[in-house]
């Protein structure tokens, strides 16, 4: 994606497209990973973030000051992540892949009736969510179109708004943090539980 190669003549070029990635456990990895969470998980206190209001969903302690994974020596999922960071990476076309650190991580419960407003993590480089229980129906992660500001303009307007990202158990995707997006609400009795996290690159390294 960092070079461009031009399409032939009387079709579409898609220049500086925003990249989204997503992939999923699946196996021997999938089970270990939720078992490793869902352990840890089931153990855990949700509260609503100060100024946030009732209705939007709940968080595990301190959800920006501290790292789920690593205080929980969450090794198999940090491991998956680790892949599926990589291989975005790859896709960007970033020459060698630079430190990083998980600088926060928390886990996201979602009841009926609760969602997230429109939001970004622009502080950090890359953000993402792992799904650890869903029923694929209890609130869409929704990504807003980068272009948006650009609305007036006819051609902008044509290309569309949010898009629904897959929601299902064991589902892990990564997004640039200045990205906007929301929770749709939870109009199911399931309750959803989810692992995000923040990512920061070493620009020394």
């Amino acid at each position: 994606m960092g070079s461009t190669e031009w399409r032939p003549e009387g079709t579409i070029q898609p220049l500086w497209a925003t990249p989204i990635y997503h992939n999923k456990a699946r196996g021997k990895e999938f089970d270990e990973i939720q078992e490793e969470l869902k352990t840890v998980t089931s153990k855990l206190k949700f509260g609503e973030a100060e100024g946030w209001g009732p209705h939007v969903h709940d968080l595990s302690e301190k959800p920006f000051d501290s790292n789920f994974l690593y205080d929980n020596k969450c090794t198999k999922t940090l491991e998956f992540l680790h892949r599926c960071l990589m291989e975005y990476l790859m896709f960007v076309n970033s020459k060698e892949p630079p430190k990083y650190i998980i600088n926060s991580a928390w886990i996201t419960r979602t009841i009926k009736g609760k969602f997230a407003y429109p939001h970004s993590h622009g502080f950090s480089d890359v953000s993402g969510v792992y799904y650890i229980n869903t029923n694929g129906e209890d609130g869409n992660l929704m990504f807003d179109n980068m272009n948006d500001a650009l609305g007036g303009n006819f051609i902008y307007n044509c290309l569309g708004g949010k898009t629904p990202a897959p929601l299902g158990d064991g589902f892990l995707l990564l997004w640039p943090s200045n990205v906007r997006h929301e929770t749709q609400e939870n109009t199911t009795d399931n309750e959803r539980l989810s692992l995000s996290f923040n990512i920061n690159f070493d620009r020394m390294g």
